[in-house]
Protein backbone atom coordinates (compact mmCIF):
# COMPACT_ATOMS: atom_id res chain seq x y z
CA UNK A 1 0.00 0.00 0.00
CA UNK A 2 1.17 3.52 -0.79
CA UNK A 3 -0.33 6.87 0.12
CA UNK A 4 -2.54 7.88 3.01
CA UNK A 5 -3.71 4.99 5.22
CA UNK A 6 -6.99 6.67 6.13
CA UNK A 7 -7.86 7.28 2.49
CA UNK A 8 -7.04 3.65 1.71
CA UNK A 9 -9.38 2.40 4.46
CA UNK A 10 -12.22 4.71 3.41
CA UNK A 11 -11.89 3.74 -0.26
CA UNK A 12 -11.77 0.02 0.64
CA UNK A 13 -14.95 0.34 2.72
CA UNK A 14 -16.67 2.12 -0.16
CA UNK A 15 -15.54 -0.35 -2.84
CA UNK A 16 -16.51 -3.39 -0.78
CA UNK A 17 -20.03 -2.05 -0.13
CA UNK A 18 -20.96 -0.23 -3.34
CA UNK A 19 -22.76 -3.26 -4.80
CA UNK A 20 -24.99 -3.66 -1.73
CA UNK A 21 -28.38 -2.56 -2.99
CA UNK A 22 -29.75 -2.31 0.56
CA UNK A 23 -27.26 0.42 1.52
CA UNK A 24 -28.67 3.95 0.95
CA UNK A 25 -26.60 6.23 -1.26
CA UNK A 26 -26.08 8.71 1.58
CA UNK A 27 -24.65 6.00 3.82
CA UNK A 28 -22.43 4.69 1.01
CA UNK A 29 -21.09 8.14 0.17
CA UNK A 30 -20.47 8.72 3.87
CA UNK A 31 -17.93 5.89 3.87
CA UNK A 32 -15.66 8.00 1.68
CA UNK A 33 -15.72 10.68 4.40
CA UNK A 34 -15.14 8.18 7.20
CA UNK A 35 -18.75 8.57 8.41
CA UNK A 36 -19.70 5.23 10.01
CA UNK A 37 -22.98 6.43 11.53
CA UNK A 38 -25.45 3.50 11.63
CA UNK A 39 -28.16 3.98 9.02
CA UNK A 40 -30.59 1.47 10.51
CA UNK A 41 -30.98 -0.66 13.59
CA UNK A 42 -30.20 -4.35 13.58
CA UNK A 43 -33.19 -6.56 12.71
CA UNK A 44 -35.06 -8.29 15.47
CA UNK A 45 -33.73 -11.79 16.15
CA UNK A 46 -37.06 -13.51 15.49
CA UNK A 47 -38.75 -16.26 17.45
CA UNK A 48 -36.58 -18.50 19.66
CA UNK A 49 -36.08 -22.18 18.90
CA UNK A 50 -36.17 -22.95 22.65
CA UNK A 51 -39.43 -21.31 23.83
CA UNK A 52 -39.99 -21.77 27.55
CA UNK A 53 -36.61 -23.46 27.95
CA UNK A 54 -34.13 -20.59 28.05
CA UNK A 55 -30.45 -21.31 28.59
CA UNK A 56 -29.14 -20.11 31.93
CA UNK A 57 -25.93 -18.33 32.88
CA UNK A 58 -25.36 -17.83 36.60
CA UNK A 59 -22.38 -16.06 38.17
CA UNK A 60 -21.37 -16.80 41.74
CA UNK A 61 -18.32 -16.38 43.99
CA UNK A 62 -18.28 -18.56 47.09
CA UNK A 63 -18.67 -22.13 48.23
CA UNK A 64 -20.96 -24.41 46.27
CA UNK A 65 -23.81 -24.84 45.84
CA UNK A 66 -24.88 -21.48 44.49
CA UNK A 67 -28.24 -20.04 45.65
CA UNK A 68 -30.00 -21.35 42.52
CA UNK A 69 -29.18 -24.96 43.49
CA UNK A 70 -29.49 -25.07 47.31
CA UNK A 71 -30.01 -28.85 47.41
CA UNK A 72 -26.87 -29.74 45.41
CA UNK A 73 -23.91 -31.26 47.27
CA UNK A 74 -21.55 -28.81 48.98
CA UNK A 75 -18.38 -27.86 47.17
CA UNK A 76 -15.26 -25.72 47.48
CA UNK A 77 -14.88 -21.97 47.22
CA UNK A 78 -14.47 -20.71 43.68
CA UNK A 79 -15.38 -18.28 40.93
CA UNK A 80 -18.25 -20.13 39.28
CA UNK A 81 -20.11 -19.83 35.98
CA UNK A 82 -23.01 -22.28 36.07
CA UNK A 83 -21.32 -23.97 39.05
CA UNK A 84 -18.22 -24.77 36.98
CA UNK A 85 -14.73 -23.30 36.81
CA UNK A 86 -12.98 -22.95 33.49
CA UNK A 87 -11.48 -26.06 31.92
CA UNK A 88 -9.74 -25.30 28.60
CA UNK A 89 -10.24 -28.90 27.46
CA UNK A 90 -13.98 -29.07 28.07
CA UNK A 91 -16.88 -27.74 25.99
CA UNK A 92 -19.55 -26.47 28.37
CA UNK A 93 -22.23 -25.46 25.85
CA UNK A 94 -22.86 -26.86 22.37
CA UNK A 95 -25.15 -24.81 20.09
CA UNK A 96 -26.76 -25.52 16.73
CA UNK A 97 -25.70 -23.19 13.91
CA UNK A 98 -28.72 -21.36 12.50
CA UNK A 99 -30.69 -21.58 15.75
CA UNK A 100 -32.04 -18.60 17.68
CA UNK A 101 -32.22 -19.08 21.44
CA UNK A 102 -33.23 -17.28 24.62
CA UNK A 103 -30.88 -16.99 27.60
CA UNK A 104 -31.35 -15.70 31.16
CA UNK A 105 -28.37 -14.09 32.93
CA UNK A 106 -28.22 -13.94 36.74
CA UNK A 107 -25.64 -12.91 39.36
CA UNK A 108 -25.66 -14.01 42.99
CA UNK A 109 -24.04 -12.07 45.83
CA UNK A 110 -22.52 -9.32 43.73
CA UNK A 111 -22.85 -8.01 40.17
CA UNK A 112 -20.89 -9.40 37.23
CA UNK A 113 -20.38 -8.46 33.57
CA UNK A 114 -21.47 -11.01 30.96
CA UNK A 115 -19.48 -11.08 27.71
CA UNK A 116 -19.76 -13.60 24.88
CA UNK A 117 -17.64 -13.77 21.74
CA UNK A 118 -18.72 -14.06 18.06
CA UNK A 119 -22.50 -13.48 18.12
CA UNK A 120 -24.20 -10.38 19.56
CA UNK A 121 -27.42 -10.71 21.51
CA UNK A 122 -30.61 -8.70 21.79
CA UNK A 123 -31.77 -7.61 25.24
CA UNK A 124 -35.39 -8.75 25.25
CA UNK A 125 -36.31 -7.93 28.86
CA UNK A 126 -34.93 -7.21 32.32
CA UNK A 127 -36.83 -8.49 35.35
CA UNK A 128 -36.57 -7.73 39.05
CA UNK A 129 -38.41 -9.87 41.60
CA UNK A 130 -40.05 -11.62 38.66
CA UNK A 131 -41.49 -8.43 37.14
CA UNK A 132 -40.36 -6.65 33.98
CA UNK A 133 -38.92 -3.17 34.38
CA UNK A 134 -40.38 -2.23 30.97
CA UNK A 135 -43.84 -1.32 29.78
CA UNK A 136 -45.36 -2.75 26.58
CA UNK A 137 -43.57 -0.18 24.39
CA UNK A 138 -40.24 -0.38 26.19
CA UNK A 139 -40.87 2.52 28.54
CA UNK A 140 -38.91 2.18 31.78
CA UNK A 141 -41.13 1.58 34.82
CA UNK A 142 -38.37 2.07 37.39
CA UNK A 143 -38.30 5.61 38.81
CA UNK A 144 -34.98 7.47 39.18
CA UNK A 145 -33.14 6.90 42.44
CA UNK A 146 -32.80 9.36 45.34
CA UNK A 147 -30.24 11.50 43.48
CA UNK A 148 -32.15 11.44 40.20
CA UNK A 149 -30.14 8.76 38.40
CA UNK A 150 -32.00 6.53 35.97
CA UNK A 151 -31.85 2.74 36.32
CA UNK A 152 -28.96 1.48 34.17
CA UNK A 153 -31.24 -0.90 32.23
CA UNK A 154 -33.82 1.70 31.20
CA UNK A 155 -32.40 2.25 27.69
CA UNK A 156 -31.54 -1.38 26.88
CA UNK A 157 -34.95 -2.66 25.74
CA UNK A 158 -34.40 -4.51 22.43
CA UNK A 159 -30.86 -3.17 21.96
CA UNK A 160 -27.99 -5.32 20.68
CA UNK A 161 -24.93 -5.98 22.82
CA UNK A 162 -22.04 -8.39 23.27
CA UNK A 163 -21.48 -7.29 26.88
CA UNK A 164 -24.00 -6.46 29.60
CA UNK A 165 -23.84 -5.69 33.32
CA UNK A 166 -25.74 -8.30 35.36
CA UNK A 167 -26.86 -6.70 38.59
CA UNK A 168 -27.55 -9.10 41.44
CA UNK A 169 -31.29 -9.53 42.09
CA UNK A 170 -31.99 -8.76 38.41
CA UNK A 171 -32.44 -11.19 35.52
CA UNK A 172 -31.30 -10.10 32.04
CA UNK A 173 -33.22 -11.91 29.29
CA UNK A 174 -31.38 -12.04 25.96
CA UNK A 175 -31.88 -13.65 22.54
CA UNK A 176 -29.07 -14.65 20.19
CA UNK A 177 -28.95 -16.09 16.66
CA UNK A 178 -26.00 -18.37 15.85
CA UNK A 179 -25.44 -17.12 12.34
CA UNK A 180 -22.88 -18.71 9.96
CA UNK A 181 -19.94 -19.21 12.34
CA UNK A 182 -19.05 -22.81 13.28
CA UNK A 183 -16.40 -23.39 15.92
CA UNK A 184 -15.28 -22.70 19.46
CA UNK A 185 -15.20 -19.49 21.51
CA UNK A 186 -15.75 -18.40 25.10
CA UNK A 187 -18.17 -16.56 27.35
CA UNK A 188 -17.03 -15.11 30.65
CA UNK A 189 -17.28 -12.43 33.29
CA UNK A 190 -15.59 -9.33 31.90
CA UNK A 191 -14.06 -8.42 35.27
CA UNK A 192 -10.51 -9.57 34.62
CA UNK A 193 -9.79 -10.98 38.09
CA UNK A 194 -13.01 -13.00 37.97
CA UNK A 195 -12.34 -14.33 34.48
CA UNK A 196 -8.78 -15.30 35.31
CA UNK A 197 -9.96 -17.05 38.47
CA UNK A 198 -12.17 -19.40 36.45
CA UNK A 199 -15.42 -17.56 35.66
CA UNK A 200 -15.40 -18.56 31.99
CA UNK A 201 -16.79 -21.33 29.77
CA UNK A 202 -16.15 -22.79 26.32
CA UNK A 203 -18.94 -22.59 23.75
CA UNK A 204 -19.06 -24.63 20.54
CA UNK A 205 -21.37 -23.91 17.60
CA UNK A 206 -21.79 -27.12 15.61
CA UNK A 207 -23.34 -27.92 12.20
CA UNK A 208 -25.46 -30.73 13.68
CA UNK A 209 -25.75 -31.11 17.45
CA UNK A 210 -27.54 -34.46 16.98
CA UNK A 211 -24.58 -36.01 15.13
CA UNK A 212 -21.51 -37.53 16.82
CA UNK A 213 -19.13 -34.75 17.77
CA UNK A 214 -21.68 -32.19 16.61
CA UNK A 215 -21.08 -33.16 12.97
CA UNK A 216 -17.63 -31.63 12.97
CA UNK A 217 -14.83 -33.22 10.95
CA UNK A 218 -15.02 -35.28 7.76
CA UNK A 219 -15.60 -38.96 7.19
CA UNK A 220 -12.45 -40.92 6.50
CA UNK A 221 -10.10 -38.59 8.32
CA UNK A 222 -7.03 -40.59 9.36
CA UNK A 223 -5.85 -38.17 12.02
CA UNK A 224 -7.50 -35.63 14.25
CA UNK A 225 -6.08 -33.07 16.64
CA UNK A 226 -6.12 -34.65 20.14
CA UNK A 227 -7.06 -31.33 21.72
CA UNK A 228 -9.87 -30.62 19.26
CA UNK A 229 -11.30 -34.10 19.60
CA UNK A 230 -11.12 -33.82 23.39
CA UNK A 231 -13.08 -30.57 23.20
CA UNK A 232 -15.71 -32.06 20.89
CA UNK A 233 -16.08 -35.29 22.84
CA UNK A 234 -16.37 -33.42 26.12
CA UNK A 235 -19.38 -31.44 24.97
CA UNK A 236 -21.72 -34.16 26.20
CA UNK A 237 -19.58 -35.58 29.00
CA UNK A 238 -19.66 -34.63 32.71
CA UNK A 239 -17.61 -31.56 33.56
CA UNK A 240 -14.35 -31.80 35.44
CA UNK A 241 -13.11 -29.22 37.90
CA UNK A 242 -9.52 -28.26 37.13
CA UNK A 243 -7.38 -25.26 38.07
CA UNK A 244 -8.32 -22.24 36.01
CA UNK A 245 -5.99 -20.69 33.48
CA UNK A 246 -5.05 -17.03 33.40
CA UNK A 247 -6.30 -15.83 30.03
CA UNK A 248 -6.79 -12.24 28.87
CA UNK A 249 -9.61 -11.82 26.34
Amino acid sequence: MTGDLGEHVRRTLYDNNKTDGALPKGALDGLLRGDLTPWRGMPEEGKPSNPGNARSVTFYIGKLPDPAHPHDPPGPFGFWLNQKEYDPDHVDVMLQVGATEDWVLTSFGEPHIFHIHVNPFEVMDVTHDGKSIFGPKGECLVPPDSVGLQNQYCNLWHTFKDTVFVQNDYQVHIRSAYDRYIGEFVMHCHILDHEDSGMMANVLIAPNVAAPGGGLGMQGMSSKSPRNMALINSATSPSRRTPALCRVL
